[in-house]
């Protein structure tokens, strides 16, 4: 597993931050939606476009949009702030194949603490707390 430290200090850094439920804790795909929502950072956007060909002989095209993502793994005190304030490492967490995610699962773009360093229940500590814009716990 390999570890990347990041860097949020450019624009597009921290408009890329996004909450998704798509991969759970252990890095395996949530097929059936039910995993909580994390953090996650787009790298770049993937546009798949498949031929069908059916039985009249005519084709149909399907597009599927997916993005390329690093997830942010989670602070032990992940619970210090209350709902919907997600509080993350400053390390990426790689997933093996959960990197790869539908442009469905994106919930919400997340408003991100500018520090790094923030005070937490045991001192200080290199956390990034996001807001989603909008409210992600109302079903």
């Amino acid at each position: 597993m390999k570890n990347i430290i990041i860097s949020l200090s450019c624009r597009s850094g921290r408009s890329s931050v996004v909450a998704a439920c798509w991969s759970g804790v252990r890095g395996g795909i949530d097929k059936f939606g039910e995993a909580a929502p994390r953090m996650d950072q787009i790298k770049s956007f993937v546009v798949n476009e498949g031929k069908i060909s059916m039985e009249n002989g005519q084709c149909m095209y399907k597009q599927h949009i997916f993005v390329l993502v690093h997830w942010y793994e989670e602070h032990p005190q992940q619970h210090y702030f209350s709902p919907p304030v997600l509080l993350c490492t400053t390390i990426f967490k790689d997933e093996s194949c959960a990197i790869f995610m539908p442009v469905s699962r994106i919930l919400s773009r997340c408003a991100i603490s500018s520090r790094q360093s923030l005070s937490l229940e045991n001192g200080f500590d290199y956390a990034i707390a996001a807001i989603p814009m909008k409210n992600m716990y109302i079903r």
